[in-house]
């Protein structure tokens, strides 16, 4: 899968790799949907939120949804999708990401 990020394009295989999750998203714990904008806007976007644990990004469609769990959380369903990044905000470093 490709994925632009603020001008660069990235390649992400499918599986995880780095805290990336590419082709699993979660549902039914969204906290809020961005539309258009990039994933390391997406990211940060989580990273301001105090709520925010993880999100699913649809680089086709420049969707950015932040959720409130984790995958594996009680409450929270896995399913496969191959268009999606899927991370969780523990794995950046907000320091480094603003």
């Amino acid at each position: 899968m490709l994925v632009e990020t603020s001008g660069e394009i990235f390649r992400f295989p499918v599986g995880s790799i780095n805290g990336l999750n590419v082709g699993t998203r979660v549902r039914n714990v969204l906290l809020t949907e961005v539309v258009g904008i990039s994933f390391m806007e997406c990211v940060k976007q989580c990273l301001k939120t105090t709520k925010c644990n993880s999100v699913n990004y649809m680089a086709r469609f420049h969707v950015c949804e932040m959720n409130y769990k984790n995958i594996g959380e009680s409450g929270s369903e896995t399913i496969s999708e191959s268009s999606v990044i899927y991370t969780e905000s523990q794995y950046w470093n907000r320091d480094k990401v603003y």
